[in-house]
């Protein structure tokens, strides 16, 4: 029985790597969607197509820079003459830029982070939309961060400014797409069990670190990013058919709204 109502779904994943997307693709596969994954680099995609394929699941992978119009038109194109419709667009691009304070911040790299983690999220929805209101009753989740919540880190402004604009671009979308009854909404991560971090985890300089951050965590856990992957889901399952322009959390509680 197809609880989710993702049986087929035509779902976009633009990037994809080692981390949430590709246990993004693996989640929304084993729903039972058809499961497009794009990301700059091939060898980021491909990992994530043999596990799929190994599992008996199906996977269309389609190499694409989100910051060039070109290669995001691309993708959309080719999407729409294999499926005809877009069900679902899952936003995962994303980029930290280099750690500074503002004092001292290289602006022009500041500026790449909002192409990355904004503009590019909204050139790439803009372009989708025909497909998604073919669709009908489509779904975009884009993927924000705990930086947006809280000041946690210095150095981090730009970013935590980026996906702060993200969230704001979420309600704004919800808001101007749900006559077409599209619905918008954002993932909000905090910590996450990645690669990076268990990398983390193996160097005695950075291990401390890492397990303040799990104190501080109420579940007592980092989140696996297959966890995180099961809120996309949800969000663009017909679970949540009566939420969008909503912001949901899923850090294990570290940040608990009021």
């Amino acid at each position: 029985m197809d609880t989710l109502g993702l049986a087929g779904a035509v779902t976009l994943v633009a990037g994809v790597g080692p981390g949430l997307g590709a246990a993004t693709a693996g989640a929304f596969a084993g729903a039972g969607a058809e499961v497009v994954i794009s990301a700059r680099r091939a060898e980021s995609m491909d990992p994530v197509v043999t596990a799929l394929r190994g599992s008996g699941l199906g996977c269309t992978a389609l190499a694409s820079d989100m910051t060039s119009a070109a290669s995001r038109s691309e993708v959309i194109a080719e999407i729409g003459r294999r499926f005809g419709r877009l069900d679902v667009l899952v936003y995962n691009a994303s980029s930290t830029g280099t750690n500074a304070e503002v004092a001292d911040a290289d602006l022009d790299d500041w500026r790449r982070l909002m192409e990355v983690n904004l503009w590019s999220a909204l050139a790439l929805t803009q372009q989708a939309v025909p497909l998604l209101r073919q669709a009908g009753g489509a779904r975009i989740v884009m993927v924000s961060a705990m930086t947006t919540r809280m000041v946690s880190a210095r150095g981090r402004g730009g970013y935590a400014i980026s996906k702060a604009a993200l969230n704001q671009a979420v309600r704004t979308l919800a808001y101007e797409l749900a006559g077409d009854g599209i619905r918008v909404n954002a993932v909000v991560p905090g910590w996450m069990e990645t690669p990076t971090v268990a990398s983390w985890r193996a160097d005695p300089a950075l291990s401390r670190h890492v397990e303040r951050a799990r104190e501080l965590i109420p579940l007592g856990e980092i989140p696996t990013p297959a966890a995180v992957a099961g809120t996309i889901v949800f969000l663009a399952s017909r679970l949540s058919e009566a939420v969008t322009g909503e912001l949901i959390d899923a850090n294990g509680g570290q940040y608990m709204r009021g």
